[in-house]
This record gives C-alpha cells, structure tokens and sequence, in this order.
C-alpha cells in the first residue's frame, strides 16, 4: 500500500481553504462549494496548491508526478461499475476505502491514480473532465492528490 504523504502534503498546501480529512479520507467538497464551477477543485485553490507545492515540497512539477485522483458514492456497486471506465482511460486501481464506523455520510471511496505532467490550467480541465465523466456514471468526483514519481510502483 501506498504512503499517505502524497495525500498530506496536498492537503496541507491547500489547508487555509481545504475541507480538511475524516479518518485518513477526504472529505467530500460540497455541492455549494462546486456551484457554477466546471470543476470542483476551484481554480484559485490550485494556484495557491501549485504555488505551496513549489515552496514548501520543491518538487518540478513540470515533470511527470503520480497523481490520485478520488470518487466517492453511497454505493460500493457504483464505483465498481465506474472503475472499469477509469481502468480503460488509463488510470491504475490503488483501492477502494469503505466508509468508517463514524462517518456519518457512509460514503465509499475509488481510489485511481495515473502518472501526469499537470499546469494548474490542464489540472483544472482534468478536474472538470472526471467530474464530468463521474457524473455521466452515476458517481462523483472528490478530488486529487500527488506525489513523486516511485519507479518501483510505476514501471
């Protein structure tokens, strides 16, 4: 299994307006959060992501990272019937995260990640494509993470 500092660093850089986690899982963005906005990670949000990623990370985030991509669902059917959908895009499985004793939305999550090269504008467009494609599915789209590149993951 995959460290979660990927993950931590992620949402450590978005901390000043990021939802925050529930149990080691995010938490899923709200609907009026996402209002209006063809991606659900407002565009603001990844500058101030990308720009923290640089300072505090010092990663080249010109170059190919591993980035995670989550979707979450009330039903574990769904995002199974979603993965295969993902898997043919090119995403790789990591897991599925099923909902904790004290998580009052009792949502399941699918966990994907692919390797990338991301701006903050082709990030922006890829958040908007999968919540777009998520939607089509029946499912929605929670967000992203990233972290270095580890050869023996992705070889």
């Amino acid at each position: 299994m995959r460290s979660a500092y990927p993950v931590v660093l992620v949402l450590l850089a978005c901390a000043s307006s990021s939802p925050g986690t529930t149990g080691g899982k995010p938490e899923p963005t709200s609907g009026a959060e996402t209002a209006g906005s063809p991606s659900p990670v407002p565009r603001e949000r990844l500058v101030e992501m990308f720009r923290r990623m640089q300072e505090q990370a010092r990663w080249d985030l010109s170059k190919d990272m591993l980035w995670g991509y989550f979707f979450i669902s009330p039903k574990r059917a769904a995002l199974a019937r979603f993965r295969p959908v993902l898997e043919q895009q090119g995403y790789r499985f990591v897991e599925y995260v099923e909902p904790g004793d004290g998580d009052q939305n009792r949502l399941f999550y699918l966990h994907v990640e692919r390797v990338e090269t991301h701006s903050v504008d082709s990030l922006d467009e890829r958040n908007a494509a999968l919540a777009e494609l998520a939607q089509q599915h029946g499912v929605e789209y929670d967000g992203m993470d990233v972290g270095p590149v580890r050869s023996a993951e992705h070889p």
